[in-house]
């Protein structure tokens, strides 16, 4: 359990805290944060954001979660057809690129649906396209926040070991 886990406090209280805000930290041997994914449903990916707490050290990555996440469904099935994983950095990477390829797979689907409107507007043919057009929008500004917020996170994290190193 999260009480027994031998790691920093600050690690643990994140692991256990509801903060739903893109985060990275370290502490001794130690990095733990919360890094956003999109939701899963029974058949795919949906446009609706989840967090994934974790924390890491060496020997372990211990992860939690309140609903299903695609990223983490995506790693547990490589690893299940045989995908080796070498260290809890290893396993914390695959999880992140697994975010990055969903969020490319739902940019793929929000684009063709953009050309599809813009086919239907151009043909004349075009019925009333502004429901589809916010939510699209919706979509296209929540993928927008997680990659940015995601990328800002690493960005700081980044600097801060950076800047640890030096002094």
């Amino acid at each position: 359990t999260p009480a027994n886990l031998v790691v920093p406090a600050q690690a643990r209280a994140l692991l256990l805290a509801k903060d739903n805000y893109q985060q990275l930290h370290t502490v001794d041997d130690c990095v733990y944060g919360v890094i956003s994914d999109l939701l899963r449903d029974v058949a795919d990916a949906t446009e609706d954001t989840g967090y994934l707490r974790f924390v890491m050290t060496e020997q372990i990555l211990v992860s939690g979660r309140h609903h299903a996440l695609c990223a983490v469904d995506a790693t547990r099935r490589a690893l299940e057809a045989g995908h080796r994983i070498e260290s809890a950095a290893a396993l914390l990477e695959t999880i992140v690129e697994h975010v990055a390829d969903t969020m490319d797979g739902i940019a793929d689907r929000v684009a063709q649906a953009l050309d599809e409107v813009e086919e239907k507007v151009l043909s004349d043919s075009a019925t009333d396209q502004r429901q589809n057009l916010g939510r699209l929008r919706r979509t296209c500004a929540r993928l927008h926040r997680q990659l940015s917020g995601l990328r800002i996170v690493f960005h700081r994290f980044e600097h801060r070991h950076l800047d640890d190193q030096l002094h």
